[in-house]
């Protein structure tokens, strides 16, 4: 969530697992401090003797500022919207931070040992930034100003503003294409990242004084600097240091964690969807051992014996659902999907390190939630520039790039790769390779094209929003290309159908009373209600064809599974299989689709998806039978989720969504 080298470049700060650490090069990591989950943008103080970040509810964020040897930590504002990206000045007297309210940046300082500041007449405003710039404001070395980079334009050089304490501000054009992780360091050169590596070019306030020269050949994102210009970065392999003189220190992942190991359980008297296919079984007992189920046996032969005993009392247990088509934009979201039975999410782009910063803490147990399956990336083929949840490939221009940005998915964990558009076939299909040679699964919203099945994409995102001849109706022989290739389909369908009906009755965010604990402000959903009539129309027909072509799909036995692409709500699983029932599909493969289809698109078949001995123990126990109406899957009575019992009062208590 935060990642920043100490100015002596001696420490490393970071925000992980609801904790504060400080990790010194040549010791163990310390947790000075617990912090919340949402805790980001880590910031040192130029003696190294604090750190600042922001934390809370999203567009409700304020700053804060531990000291890192008592772990004693102050409000340093709470001011009306957000207060987002602090830096310190080089001096030590102040601390800058974009305020964001109402879709707007201003830039603003305070002093950098202020406490609690609540009105903006605290605050020394410089100008109105806006919220689109590719790295956040940046202190000049003599601490007179602060560096606003340029938004990333095609077809337009690079620009920035600097922004003085007092006087005018300069426009600057002598400045990189999109620069990421930009640092103004004290050796009068600006050091950034640009096609997934390190670039340092010479500058001062009235720009570049040379042209950016690459900074070794490794992958490099997140990175920050220390006074003599020492460098940390994530690259392959985790963190990584580079010295002024050009040598490099790995330092993989510093801090670790052992996921928690389930008591066994012991579920009575359950009916059985088991998530095949197959027909409903009589009354059963599951066992379940350090998480896995270890057998399925005739009701009442399973002893309770130093177990838990959960008396099902002849309901219905079912595998868990997946959301194979989720954002985590909001990943503090998270856990609403685990209480409403979502018990694995694949992510199909987000800002990557605090995506996956939410999964290890998911996965150490120290926040419920569901499983996250991710790429975190999107790969672009029609776009130079890379940002949080993007990487714009330009083979022409950096043969290297694809394997460094596979090399940092591969760095985070990612599971698979998200190709997004497909301006050449062929760089589209060397991400595939690259990603299959290190055991990556790749999908991507176009998937039929003769170059992209040769080289074995694994699956489809939705069923429209491709090229035209596989997106508004797909005829039988893409259907068989399909199925032949193995590739599977996530329709995706409730999204569109959600939009229409949200713009037809914009009550709907209020009606679902159980749901509304976990909304986002009304906010998240403004497009959905802005749809113009004709707009809506189109989207109903595009909803019906969705609905359509995924029967056809799933009559010719290609794999469908669930994904809804609505991050704002952590239901959408469930609409998505009274999508997959309005269209034609029995309640029984519905489920299917959200259970063992949705694993097998995911390659994850061997372990989740299905109610079979040796699987994770992923379960939803219902109070009615989804067979006899496919809403029922929202009438739920118990989870078990990695075998163990989910707790979802204590869910409530943790969820902050607004």
């Amino acid at each position: 969530m935060g990642l920043a080298l100490s100015p002596d470049g001696r420490r490393i700060g970071m925000l992980a697992l609801g904790k504060l650490w400080i990790i010194s090069l040549d010791g163990a990591p310390r947790a000075v401090a617990d912090v919340p989950f949402d805790a980001a943008s880590l910031a040192w103080s130029p003696d190294g003797a604090e750190v600042a970040w922001t934390a809370g509810v999203a567009e409700q964020e304020d700053l804060f500022a531990a000291n890192v040897e008592t772990g004693v930590t102050r409000r340093v504002t709470s001011l009306p919207g957000s207060e987002l990206y602090p830096v310190y000045s080089p001096d030590g007297h102040y601390l800058a931070f974009v305020h964001a309210q109402q879709d707007d940046g201003v830039l603003r300082v305070i002093d950098a040992r202020a406490e609690n500041v609540s009105d903006p007449a605290q605050t020394q405003s410089l100008n109105s930034i806006g919220l689109r710039w590719t790295s956040p404001p940046q202190w000049s070395p003599e601490s007179d100003g602060l560096l606003v980079s340029g938004e990333a334009k095609l077809g337009q050089p690079g620009h920035a503003t600097f922004v003085p304490l007092s006087g005018p501000r300069q426009e600057l054009t002598r400045f990189p294409d999109a620069p990421i992780f930009l640092q103004w360091t004290p050796q009068r050169n600006i050091v950034f990242v640009r096609h997934d590596r390190l670039w340092q070019a010479r500058f001062d306030r009235t720009g570049m004084l040379s042209d950016p020269q690459p900074l070794g050949a490794a992958a490099a994102l997140y990175a920050s600097s220390s006074r003599d210009g020492t460098l940390l970065f994530v690259s392959e392999g985790g963190l990584r240091l580079r010295s002024p003189d050009g040598t490099e220190r790995k330092l993989g992942w510093p801090i670790t964690y052992t996921p928690p190991i389930a008591e066994s359980i012991a579920i009575r008297n359950v009916r059985i969807i088991d998530g095949t296919g197959s027909a409903i079984t009589t009354p059963k007992d599951i066992l379940i051992e350090q998480g896995r189920i270890k057998r399925i046996t005739p009701v009442g032969t399973v002893s309770a014996v130093g177990v838990q005993l959960v008396d099902g009392g002849g309901r219905v247990a079912m595998p868990g659902l997946m959301d194979l088509h989720a954002h985590l934009y909001r990943p503090d979201l998270l856990p609403g999907f685990l209480y409403f039975g979502i018990t694995t999410v694949r992510d199909q782009g987000s800002p990557m390190a605090p995506m996956v910063a939410y999964a290890d803490a998911i996965a150490s147990g120290a926040l419920p939630g569901p499983r996250v399956d991710y790429g975190g990336f999107q790969f672009y083929s029609d776009w130079p520039f890379d940002e949080a949840q993007g990487r714009g490939i330009e083979p022409e221009a950096d043969p290297d790039h694809i394997k460094r940005a596979v090399d940092l998915a591969e760095a985070f964990g990612a599971q698979h790769i998200k190709t997004r558009t497909f301006r050449r076939w062929d760089i589209n299909a060397r991400m595939i390779d690259e990603a299959h040679r290190r055991g990556m699964r790749v999908t991507g919203h176009c998937s039929h094209l003769l170059p992209l099945v040769a080289a074995a994409m694994d699956a489809k995102e939705h069923i429209g929003l491709c090229e035209p001849r596989g997106n508004r109706y797909m005829y039988d022989d893409l259907i068989q290309l399909f199925k032949v290739a193995g590739i599977g389909v996530v329709p995706t369908a409730s999204y569109l159908d959600f939009a229409v009906r949200l713009n037809e009755r914009p009550a709907l965010l209020d009606e679902d009373t159980e749901l509304a604990a976990f909304m986002p402000a009304r906010e998240n959903f403004e497009w959905m209600l802005k749809l113009s009539p004709t707009a809506r129309k189109e989207w109903a027909e595009e909803a019906q064809r969705s609905r359509e072509t995924a029967a056809k799909l799933a009559r010719a036995g290609v794999t469908i599974g669930t994904g809804t692409d609505i991050w704002q709500i952590p239901t959408g699983a469930h609409m998505e299989l009274e999508q997959l029932v309005a269209a034609g599909l029995t309640p029984m493969q519905a489920i299917h689709a959200g259970t063992g289809g949705a694993a097998r698109i995911m390659g994850a078949e061997k372990d989740l998806g299905t109610i079979e001995v040796g699987k994770w123990a992923d379960l939803i126990i219902l109070d009615a039978d989804p067979l006899a109406d496919i809403r029922n899957t929202r009438r739920i009575w118990q989870i078990v989720h990695y075998g163990r019992l989910v707790d979802r009062q204590a869910i409530l208590k943790t969820i902050r969504p607004r």
